[in-house]
């Protein structure tokens, strides 16, 4: 798993507390630092991608991430994701 420093965890974790009461410092990290193949929700995506989840959703309506439904539920995998940042990664 990687290392992700204490700092930028605590921050983060003051940002979103408020939007996701149940979040804990270990699951931020393993949201963070997860599975390739895992399944993620759009709040989840918008913490990997320091975005809001309107944003993340706007992204995959726009076709730009690519989802798995599952019933009425969209999950999005941590694959997609990487995919994303890659494609728009200059440099």
């Amino acid at each position: 798993m990687t290392e992700i420093p204490e700092n930028a965890l605590n921050i983060a974790m003051l940002a979103l507390k408020p939007h996701v009461p149940d979040l804990t410092p270990d699951r931020l990290t393993e949201i963070l630092s997860g599975d390739q193949d895992r399944l993620i929700t759009d709040r989840q995506a918008a913490v990997v991608l320091g975005v809001s989840s309107r944003t993340v959703r706007r992204l995959i309506a726009g076709g730009k991430v690519a989802v798995v439904k599952i019933g009425r539920a969209t999950r999005i995998s941590q694959n997609s994701i990487n995919r994303f940042i890659a494609r728009n990664t200059s440099g």
